[in-house]
């Protein structure tokens, strides 16, 4: 298999000089402003937040992000009350949201190492490393809103980023534009990207819409990368192509995954506990999430042999159900136990825990094999029944002993 980004245009002479020179101004100037975040985060994490979202607010952000950030201080509230230093998380947190940012950085950098050359590597490139730096952490909110200069540095690099974010998926794998219409809702919101970032309270900025007509953009405007992505999946990728294509949707599904479900389900299930306390026990699993993208698309771009994604899209649906199933059997026998316990003595029991945790273990090898076997028959039939055709022949060999007739079968299989 050839990658993906080898049939995309290459570039020669002054051309390639010119576009390496853009490539090295803006990754050089987006590092910076990254480095020069750095310290305003860190005191942030360690103060009350109260100035931050009052900045915030100012400069026009969604009142659910300025709600939701700085959740830190609840955590900083357990903290205290378990007797841990507050520095401990700040600390953690920052390097959490450093290295992410770093792994962005490091793949961008492999991207143009290898295809410097090719207009998509180098899109490709630059795209990794604005939005590593802009778009997966809140690390830029303090700089930009306590320093003059701090909010126009973070809107360019914002703006970069997110205005190659769906141009990305109209040109992957190959570098074309698929479909020929795609530049339109790429241009759309690369102006109202621009207005969201410098101009946030101008009525030309999205998020001063009406919600219905803000949501209405957003659909419009992704559900045409989905579309795209579709099309160039069903009627112009190769089968190479295919394969890259599947480790980006893989990527991103397994971000979101990892993000949108733990933030709508467990505040719901921890009533006696604080949204906010919540919010800020899963920030570093939000931000680890993050990292899932220049990583599937590092193994997308760069490999000249795919791995074998159906792979591990066959064992993620499997241990995925699997562990759904183990959850939601344990909690229920937790609660049906409990109960029945209550019932005849009157007063919960530790041996509830034991006894649930044993079945868990006694049923997670059965079930492991009906979920897998369900997946093989409903997705994988070709083979599912390779497998199965295989075993019987093993069956046969073991029972046959007349050679003619096992030369037949042979044949057969």
């Amino acid at each position: 298999m050839t990658n993906a980004i080898a049939s995309d245009t290459r570039l020669q002479g002054r051309a390639l000089t010119a576009a390496r020179v853009m490539w090295a101004a803006v990754f050089v100037f987006s590092v910076a402003v990254f480095l020069a975040a750095l310290p305003a985060r860190y005191a942030q994490l360690r103060s009350p937040e109260d100035e931050i979202k009052d900045g915030m607010t100012r400069l026009g952000f969604l009142p659910e992000i300025v709600e939701q950030y700085g959740s830190e201080a609840a955590m900083r509230a357990v903290l205290s009350q378990l007797g841990l230093p507050e520095t401990g998380y700040a600390a953690f947190l920052l390097t959490l949201e450093g290295v992410v940012a770093l792994v962005y950085m490091v793949v961008a950098l492999m991207i143009y190492w290898r295809k410097s050359d090719s207009l998509m590597g180098l899109f490709t490139s630059l795209f990794l490393t604005t939005f590593g730096i802009a778009g997966s952490s809140y690390l830029l909110i303090p700089f930009e809103v306590q320093h003059p200069a701090g909010f126009y540095l973070v809107a360019v690099v914002a703006m970069l980023a997110y205005s190659m974010l769906p141009p990305f998926f109209y040109l992957f794998p190959d570098g074309r534009l698929v479909p020929h219409w795609a530049w339109i809702p790429a241009g759309f919101w690369a102006v109202t990207t621009f207005f969201w970032n410098f101009l946030p309270r101008s009525p030309l900025n999205p998020t001063s819409w009406p919600l219905g007509l803000f949501l209405l953009y957003l659909l419009l405007l992704w559900g045409s990368t989905v579309v795209a992505q579709i099309y160039r999946y069903r009627r112009v990728s190769s089968m190479a192509q295919r394969q890259q294509t599947k480790w980006v949707v893989f990527g991103f599904g397994l971000m979101v995954f990892l993000i949108l479900p733990p933030y709508m389900i467990l505040p719901g299930l921890l009533p006696n506990v604080a949204p906010e306390t919540v919010y800020s026990l899963l920030s570093p699993v939000q931000t680890l999430a993050m990292s899932v993208i220049p990583i599937a698309l590092a193994i997308s771009i760069l490999r000249y042999r795919l791995w074998d994604i159906d792979l591990l899209i066959r064992k993620t649906l499997v241990y995925s159900v699997l562990t759904g199933e183990l959850a939601l059997t344990y909690f229920g026998s937790v609660v049906v136990l409990q109960s029945l316990f209550t019932a005849v003595t009157g007063q919960q029991s530790p041996v509830v825990v034991v006894l649930s945790t044993l079945a868990i273990a006694a049923l997670f090898f059965p079930l492991r094999n009906r979920v897998q076997d369900f997946i093989d028959r409903r997705f994988y039939r070709k083979k599912y029944d390779a497998a199965k055709v295989i075993a019987e022949f093993a069956g046969a060999c073991r029972d046959e002993t007349d050679l003619d007739k096992l030369t037949a079968r042979l044949v057969e299989v």
